[in-house]
């Protein structure tokens, strides 16, 4: 039985709701970033934390990804790529890390506020670091 309710289970789908025309519509219009809207994740438990630094799985990372900016993030070829809060990458060519290899250097992206509107600065990757 459980099989049977299983498999019942997995083979409805969702229908799109049909308009007063008749005909059936779904939501494809482009959102833009920042203007609200749902999200939804499916995984099989909620989050147990929204702290990325504290997380434990892959589901509290994923979810903390979505409140927290990083300094970089992997593109689809496993390279780096700075879309976060970092300018560009670090490398030895453009200055970011020593010849040496012992120290990097971040370049952070101008104009980022946080939501209360106070400026973000070099301070704030600081803290964050000391905090890991």
């Amino acid at each position: 039985m459980g099989v049977a309710m299983l498999v019942a289970a997995c083979g409805q789908s969702a229908q799109p709701t049909p308009t007063s025309s008749g005909a059936a519509t779904a939501s494809t219009a482009p959102v833009t970033r920042g203007q609200g809207g749902d999200l939804k994740i499916l995984y099989w438990q909620p989050p147990t934390i929204l702290n990325a630094h504290q997380a434990t799985g892959t589901k509290d990372a994923d979810a903390s990804r979505l409140v927290l900016e990083s300094l970089a993030s992997f593109g689809k070829d496993g390279l780096p790529v700075a879309n976060g809060l970092g300018a560009e990458i670090p490398t030895p060519a453009n200055g970011g890390v020593s010849k040496d290899f012992k120290v990097v250097t971040w370049k952070l992206r101008t104009g980022v506020k946080w939501s209360d509107g106070t400026p973000f600065k070099a301070s704030d990757v600081a803290f964050t670091f000391k905090y890991q």
